[in-house]
């Protein structure tokens, strides 16, 4: 019954009812991985879905969905792909209207690897230079040009010693 509701309400928040036609429900459909699909676009990670359940924000309660346990800082914050003045791959992480942190952007690099269906982000963690790679990406257009793209994959990360598996997704904005 609960799945029922969920996907009811989920196909009336992806209808169209302001045009006077009769709803349509938005289809992503899979585009090719190009590095030009990521420009132009402000990206924001609307789930994480681990293979396990933690207790990632340690509040004592285990759940597999990971970005309902990050903090509010990090959920409004937006992914913007560019290219550098020199032709380099940047990534700038731009802060949301949620700032637990000093209000400043974030500059990384990216490479892209569309053969092997990876993107890598270079990140500095407490000054150990290490890559975030999130494997299997998929790209998606909508069927309305208004609704937006979507990118999916897999990521895996260390939590308290264990290695844990993910599906994320990151929706243009």
């Amino acid at each position: 019954m609960k799945k029922l509701i969920y996907l009811s309400l989920l196909l009336l928040l992806s209808c169209d009812v302001d045009s006077g036609e009769t709803p349509s429900v938005v289809n992503f459909n899979e585009a090719n991985i190009e590095e030009s699909f990521l420009l132009n676009e402000e990206w924001i990670v609307t789930s994480i879905l681990s293979n396990k359940a933690i207790d990632y924000n340690r509040n004592g309660m285990k759940s597999v969905k990971i970005r309902e346990q990050l903090s509010n800082c990090f959920l409004d914050d937006i992914l913007i792909f560019e290219k550098g003045l020199d032709n380099s791959n940047k990534l700038i992480l731009k802060k949301g209207e949620n700032i637990c942190m000093p209000n400043t952007n974030e500059n990384y690099t990216y490479s892209l690897d569309s053969v092997n269906k990876k993107l890598s982000v270079d990140v500095l963690i407490s000054d150990l230079e290490t890559s975030l790679v999130l494997n299997k990406i998929k790209f998606f257009n909508s069927n309305f040009e208004d609704k937006g793209k979507k990118i999916t994959g897999e990521i895996t990360f260390i939590f308290e010693g264990e290695e844990i598996g993910a599906l994320y997704s990151l929706d243009s904005k």
